[in-house]
């Protein structure tokens, strides 16, 4: 239960809180950047989140800093549209106390604009200090629009 109204709900400081609780673990970070792509896909979904009490979405005890509850995550993936339902649940499955997700099922739903994101995310979790995809000059225009986007996953200090 949210014990405290967010002082700051602008997308960014919520992505910045976040990516401070999930620092130093790669699977927590992973999905927060996944997160942080559904975000500049669909406007408005974090600060909605927020002020709906959505239970993904945890304050720390450190004003500033949020946590992702995967588990809860999961649950709400009904309230985003259609296209990043399966990102949000790679996403869920990631986290520390992560959701079970049927991973074959999830994989094959997820669209083809998000699958470099899906699998840079995963590598990243699976200990890839590193993770950068790059366009193949001979691919189709527009095929991967999000991976412009990507950030670069660095583990090396």
């Amino acid at each position: 239960m949210r014990t405290f109204d967010p002082p700051d709900t602008d997308p960014s400081a919520l992505l910045a809180g976040l990516r401070i609780w999930a620092a130093g673990y790669a699977a927590d970070e992973a999905a927060v950047e996944l997160l942080a792509l559904v975000a500049a896909d669909v406007p408005g979904c974090l600060n909605a989140a927020v002020w709906w009490g959505s239970p993904w979405l945890v304050p720390c005890p450190r004003p500033g800093v949020w946590s992702l509850d995967g588990a809860a995550l999961a649950e709400a993936v009904e309230c985003f549209p259609a296209r990043v339902r399966p990102v949000l649940l790679v996403a869920s499955a990631l986290t520390v106390d992560g959701a079970l997700v049927e991973i074959g099922t999830t994989l094959a739903g997820v669209p083809p604009a998000w699958i470099g994101p899906v699998f840079a995310a995963l590598a990243h979790a699976a200990g890839c200090l590193r993770v950068q995809l790059v366009h193949d000059d001979q691919a189709e225009p527009g095929l991967f629009p999000l991976l412009d986007r990507l950030p670069v996953l660095d583990g090396a200090a």
